[in-house]
């Protein structure tokens, strides 16, 4: 092999080039906090290990979105559905739903499966309409989003607490990081879900279908793609990424709310975006959705350790550093229809 060849080899493509920006900013902002905040040991196993903690139920919903956003897709019921799931989790498994009031107590094994199961059949649903329909991924979802509330508020109006004996037991699976730290079980779920996401986005024929899709839909049914199982299938595993999602969380927390989680589909799109998945589709790394989590996290942490910046701060830190991941996607879609002509 030429050292040319090599070259070649080793330079990062256009579709790099945003998750390298975005792993370039995790590192910077981590440096930072580290720095700025060093008298609070922020760069500590504690906080690392809160990152993850504190950003596994976006992180895990947001792999859903990764590869609705990959087909050129949208989705805006997430959150809905992580409080769907959660709501549901919590009543099926709680053995008194309120004082003096008896709930049914199901074992968490028959509810957990059936509350992933059910995200599954809702994600499918949104991706018929879209596909058979033809209707537009923004509507159908925004129904969908509006639909899974309202069914969680009818599951149970308010939060419930999901005392089943089992959830205390599932509570205490952690991995020991020494004497003083551990993984809990929702990182544990957040962890084993990317890997399982990046593998299957290398190896498996459908997610590298997903791909085709978002890029040119037209050349890749030419080619002798399942436009249809394409369509729905990210729809159904955003679904269901959701639903666990949920799941996890009752788990986490012991308790499930309808009210919660307003939101979390625009942090899960964010989080997709900032690792550098390309909105216009075809161009994107799961695990560059995972660094869009951890980033979103740090400017919170950066934020509370300043101590006298509003919580609002979050949020405006994060729609500049949104803006700016667009913009690059914009200018990188713009050199390459440039160099297409």
């Amino acid at each position: 092999m030429s050292g040319k060849d090599l070259l070649r080899r080793v330079t990062p493509g256009r579709e790099h080039i945003p998750i390298i920006a975005t792993l370039a900013v995790l590192v910077l902002m981590f440096s930072f906090g580290a720095i700025r905040h060093a008298d609070r040991n922020f760069a500590s196993l504690y906080n690392i290990i809160s990152l993850f903690r504190g950003g596994a139920v976006i992180g895990i919903a947001a792999i859903g979105s990764t590869f609705v956003i990959l087909s050129k897709g949208i989705d805006l019921s997430v959150g809905a559905v992580i409080a769907l799931a959660s709501t549901m989790t919590a009543k099926l498994v709680a053995e008194e739903i309120a004082p003096g009031v008896a709930g049914p107590g199901l074992h968490p094994a028959l509810v957990l499966p059936l509350v992933v199961f059910l995200g599954l059949a809702f994600g499918a649903a949104q991706g018929a309409l879209i596909h058979w329909f033809a209707l537009p991924p923004f509507l159908v979802t925004l129904a969908g989003m509006f639909l899974a509330r309202g069914l969680a508020f009818a599951v149970h109006p308010q939060s419930v607490t999901a005392d089943h004996p089992m959830i205390g037991r599932l509570q205490d699976i952690a991995i020991p990081l020494g004497d003083r730290f551990d993984l809990p079980l929702i990182v544990l779920v957040l962890l084993a879900s990317f890997a399982i996401a990046v593998l299957a986005a290398r190896f498996v024929p459908v997610c590298r279908d997903v791909y085709a899709v978002g890029g040119d839909e037209a050349s890749a049914r030419l080619m002798g793609v399942n436009i249809a199982r394409v369509k729905i299938g990210v729809y159904a595993l955003g679904g269901v990424m959701g639903a666990l999602a949920g799941v996890v969380a009752t788990i986490d927390t012991g308790a499930g709310s309808p009210a919660e989680y307003v939101g979390y589909e625009l942090d899960a799109i964010a989080a997709v975006v900032i690792g550098g998945t390309l909105l216009t589709g075809g161009t994107g790394f799961v695990f560059g959705t995972l660094l869009g989590m951890l980033i979103l996290g740090l400017i919170r942490l950066i934020i509370d350790n300043e101590g006298t910046l509003s919580s609002w701060w979050t949020n405006i830190s994060a729609g500049v550093l949104l803006f700016l991941f667009i913009a690059l996607q914009s200018l990188l879609t713009g050199v390459a229809g440039k160099r297409g002509k």
